[in-house]
């Protein structure tokens, strides 16, 4: 492995974040340079919520088993490298919409495969605060990672050492030799590209199948819901304090607005009346990000143009917190060690 690699690293939300994490205290780089003058909107919005257990159909996400532990591991390490907690486990309350979704359900907590992370729930603090006509169940194995904490030591961290700059790349002052990147006379080795939905923008990758989706979600003041666990019926309630409750979110497709659609607020409303009904609630403020989705649903990694070494890290959706420590991993092996990245997430599967 060769710590004297030079790196220079566009974007530094949740995704540029962790690498950057990865790089320097994993694979020992020093020579680095993190470009970014953004508001990782999409980042700061995130519940932060790892959930092994999701969908209508009652499935484990998608290699849960792999990436939870490895996402535990990094925050928690993060965490001593930081002096800050940035993880810790949760339990779901699952209220379920339909009978279909309580036999389902049921079913699979009797699969080996599912018992470290349901359970059935017979009688839930919350039911007499939610409509509750089909049961609830409990997903024990979920962790709520504080992404803001977490970005925010960050910065403070990467910044301090004189590796974070807050400024505009322009991709026109950028220029290439054989095996270098140039910016601001600086060679550099490899340049990686971490700028969520901002690579619409950007020629080297726009022509990746992403499909940027909208998300809003309310910080609403709910007194009388408890506070002990996560509850999920329809749409989560993640109680940050103070009776206050981070409530959403939306999946609006085609709206690159930074504004609340009328359409999000609609689902939002209805969403919340139907779980939990007659129980008063005051929306303190409405948030909206875009998230950097994509066409199958897996994140793009990987190099784009071979000769120059540029890298795409991105599109990791709704579930960049859990993805994101195991993908850099995957990168980082592949730029070290030369080791293939997975297909499921190489971007080659589209180029």
């Amino acid at each position: 492995m060769n710590t004297d690699s030079s790196f220079l690293i566009v974007g530094k939300g949740l995704a540029g974040s962790v690498l950057a994490q990865k790089l320097y205290f994993d694979y020992g780089i020093r020579n680095m340079t993190i470009v970014d003058n953004q508001q990782y909107q999409a980042s700061l919005l995130s519940s932060g919520i790892m959930n092994p257990v999701t969908g209508r159909r009652i499935v484990k996400t998608w290699q849960c088993d792999t990436l939870f532990p490895e996402a535990e591991n990094f925050y928690k390490e993060a965490g001593k490298t930081f002096e800050t907690k940035f993880i810790e486990q949760k339990q779901i309350i699952r209220f379920f919409e339909s009978i279909k979704e309580y036999n389902d359900f049921t079913i699979k907590t009797g699969e080996k495969a599912y018992q470290q992370y349901i359970s059935e729930e017979k009688q839930p603090i919350e039911a007499n605060l939610i409509n509750n006509d089909f049961g609830a169940g409990n997903i024990k194995g979920a962790f709520l990672v504080n992404v803001k904490a977490f970005l925010d030591a960050s910065n403070t961290f990467f910044r301090n050492e004189g590796i974070l700059i807050n400024e505009e790349l322009r991709l026109n002052n950028l220029q290439f030799e054989i095996d270098k990147v140039i910016w601001q006379n600086k060679f550099y080795d490899h340049l990686i590209f971490c700028e969520g939905y901002h690579a619409l923008e950007n020629p080297f990758v726009n022509k990746l199948p992403f499909r940027p989706a909208k998300g809003e979600v309310y910080i609403a003041n709910i007194p009388d819901l408890p506070q002990e666990r996560l509850i999920k019926k329809g749409i989560f309630f993640l109680p940050l304090g103070d009776h206050l409750f981070w409530v959403g979110s939306t999946y609006i497709n085609n709206d690159l607005s930074p504004e609340p659609s009328e359409k999000g607020i609609q689902i939002l409303n209805e969403k919340v009346k139907k779980a939990i009904g007659n129980l008063s609630f005051t929306i303190e403020r409405t948030e909206t990000a875009i998230r950097p989705a994509t066409k199958d649903r897996r994140p793009f990694v990987g190099a784009i143009d071979h000769p120059y070494k540029v890298y795409i890290f991105n599109g990791f959706g709704t579930k960049g917190v859990s993805l994101s420590p195991w993908c850099a991993t995957q990168l980082c092996e592949h730029i070290f060690n030369d080791q293939p990245i997975p297909a499921e997430i190489d971007v080659n599967r589209f180029l």
